[in-house]
């Protein structure tokens, strides 16, 4: 992947890790974040092609992968994440968006 690309990836998934963050009063878990952006981020089909059952397969499957990328997201981006975001509660990171 190339370098803007993933940069551009990860601080999107960082701002939905924040708002996950806020899950008991938007209502929004990892799940339904997940189903919201998914089709965004992982684009298979335009707007003029038929909804079938493979769209809906490939839909779930994108889901699942945004669940994955969000959950696992120290894992994932370690190697380009600075060393004291890997140290950061996230109560420390929701703080720094107040």
């Amino acid at each position: 992947m190339r370098e803007l690309n993933r940069n551009v990836l990860m601080e999107t998934v960082k701002f939905l890790n924040k708002i996950v963050a806020y899950k008991k009063s938007n209502k929004m878990d990892e799940y339904n974040v997940s189903l919201m952006f998914a089709p965004n981020i992982f684009r298979t089909i335009s707007g003029k092609d038929p909804m079938t059952i493979e769209h809906i397969e490939k839909m779930q499957i994108h889901t699942h992968n945004m669940m994955e990328l969000m959950t696992s997201f120290d894992y994932i981006f370690a190697e380009w994440l600075p060393y004291n975001h890997l140290h950061e509660t996230k109560d420390q990171i929701v703080e720094s968006c107040l």
